[in-house]
């Protein structure tokens, strides 16, 4: 799992489209791209 994380952490870093959404850290000024996700589920007792 932290192996996942980090590769998703060197992606959002890098590949970037059109529709992105920018991040900046306060901090240190780097920059993140990302793309807003909403979800949702049905879930029915068994």
């Amino acid at each position: 799992m932290a192996t996942e994380e980090k590769l998703l952490d060197q992606v959002r870093e890098t590949i970037r489209c059109e529709n992105c959404l920018e991040k900046v850290n306060k901090k240190s000024g780097e920059i993140t791209y990302h793309h807003q996700i909403f979800g949702g589920s049905i879930v029915h007792p068994m």
